[in-house]
């Protein structure tokens, strides 16, 4: 048997793997006097046998005694995949399950060698509230036991983060407004009559309106929102039309009504809802007498009154005036209404329908946002306006009503993309303010479907189905929203 060892590695050797070494070393020459190098592991006739080997290279246990072959099989890297992917499952494992502890106990300190205390008082909490939710559930039946209460999540006040949709002024005749521009234009201040003086003041409020939306001309450039309320930019047009309009409590006309109706909408543009709501008090004493400006300052007056939280000026029952006729400006002349054409389609048809579901929120307002009568809308045993009890007979009754509403509106009016563009964007406002409609209805009960507001509640099958709408009608929402975005049909404030 010869005396082989393995040969030194040389520098040039150093790029190789040491099982390559270890093959070069099993065809290398010995050199007399140079010392055998060991392996960490048994060879394989040792591993055989479940003997200890001295990790030289070859065995002296198999060449020397027995004259086997010493041979070494290199290891598996697959173990060492094994292994890295079984930390990185545990490293997922814990992180979600840190997470769902965190859901769980928001306070929980994940350094502290003994939170047990911490889970314990968590779970007393949770075991003394199904006590608290029975006790509230026997307090919300009524008389009426077959009539379901829901309860709301909301103060009755009722702050709603409800965007106004309110785009259409409907309440100036085109034809007219027109013309008394061409008048005033041509002439001095000096020489203008008391009553183009008036108009006056609507062309200003009409101007200081008109920016927010100026990115809806081709050939000018787009003004940010920051310009356009800048004090020197489009509120000069606002503040000239405050001027000329003198006393705004003394709006008797129909010029300077409608004027005051332009800059309210002007201050809803630009975020004075305050202002707004104080143009309005003065602008609704005197538009009963007027249609179109009437239900358009009635239109404000409910979304304003909603974002507020502030009680309506004028109440539903108090309302007997008719709404506006469907008929465009230019069949209204000076000597009276003239019959369209069969099949023409007016935009007052879309200004009434939206009229009405304005009106369907209000009745939300009253039943769902109570603002007063405490002692019937509050549960006992919560501090007042805090928790409020709704009617599962009302949240049925505005189902139904919007449910109508959808089937009374036209199919022109419907989403559709075809057709010219303002009607492309009346059917957008429309759909939009459907939508918002119906998120504000069931924005309330969202808690019944989160599982740390829901705790120790009943939630029954009326709840949860009025939860989940809620947030299916915000899905709609942002689908509506992506899809006004790609088609750039609604400008300004949108």
């Amino acid at each position: 048997m010869s005396d082989e060892v393995s040969r030194p590695l040389s520098p040039n050797s150093s790029g190789h793997s040491a099982w390559d070494i270890e093959d070069e070393a099993d065809d290398a020459p010995t050199a007399p006097g140079q010392r055998r190098l060991r392996i960490t592991q048994a060879c394989d006739q040792c591993r055989h046998l479940k003997i200890k080997c001295d990790g030289k290279k070859p065995c002296a246990r198999c060449c020397l005694v027995h004259s086997y072959p010493c041979t070494y099989n290199k290891p598996s890297k697959r173990g060492r995949i094994l292994r890295t992917q079984y930390v990185d499952a545990l490293k997922s494992r814990l992180q979600r399950a840190e997470t769902l502890l965190r859901e769980f106990i928001p306070d929980v300190d994940l350094s502290d060698p003994d939170p047990g205390h911490t889970v314990q008082q968590e779970f007393r909490n949770r075991e003394l509230a199904p006590p608290q939710a029975k006790l509230r559930q026997d307090q919300m039946v009524g008389p009426n036991r077959e009539e379901v209460q829901l309860l709301s999540l909301v103060e009755p006040a009722g702050q709603l983060d409800l965007a106004d949709k309110d785009g259409w002024v409907f309440h100036v005749h085109t034809p007219s407004f027109y013309d008394m521009f061409d008048r005033v234009y041509e002439k001095p201040y000096e020489n203008l009559t008391h009553e183009e003086q008036r108009y006056l003041g609507l062309l200003y409020a009409v101007m200081a309106l008109g920016c927010m939306y100026n990115n809806l001309d081709d050939y000018s450039p787009p003004l940010s929102y920051t310009e356009a309320v800048d004090e020197g930019q489009v509120a000069k047009y606002f503040y000239i039309a405050r001027r000329l309009l003198r006393d705004i409590t003394q709006c008797r006309d129909l010029t300077s009504l409608q004027a005051l109706l332009f800059m309210i909408l002007y201050l809803q543009a630009a975020s004075d809802f305050s202002g707004s709501h104080a143009f309005v008090g003065v602008a609704l004493r005197s538009a009963e007498v007027r249609k179109r400006v009437f239900y358009a300052i009635r239109q404000i007056d409910i979304y304003v009154s909603a974002m507020l939280g502030l009680p309506l000026l004028l109440n539903l029952e108090d309302v007997d005036q008719r709404y506006p006729t469907e008929v465009d400006d230019e069949y209204i002349t000076n000597d009276g209404i003239i019959q369209p054409p069969p099949g023409t389609i007016s935009f007052f048809e879309a200004f009434n329908a939206h009229t009405k579901l304005v009106e369907i929120l209000a009745r939300i307002l009253k039943f769902v946002y109570p603002l007063k009568d405490p002692a019937q809308n509050v549960m006992k045993g919560d501090n007042p306006g805090t928790r409020c009890i709704v009617s599962s007979a009302s949240v049925k009754m505005i189902e139904g009503e919007l449910q109508e509403w959808y089937e009374m509106l036209s199919s022109h009016w419907r989403p559709n993309p075809e057709g010219p563009i303002e009607v492309i964007r009346v059917r957008h406002l429309l759909r939009s303010a459907y939508a918002h409609v119906q998120l504000i209805l069931y924005r309330p009960f969202l808690h019944y479907v989160s599982p740390c507001l829901s705790v120790g509640m009943n939630v029954d099958e009326l709840s949860y189905s009025c939860a989940a709408a809620g947030i299916s009608v915000s899905r709609n929402i942002v689908r509506i929203g992506i899809e006004i975005r790609k088609q750039g049909v609604l400008p300004g404030y949108y």
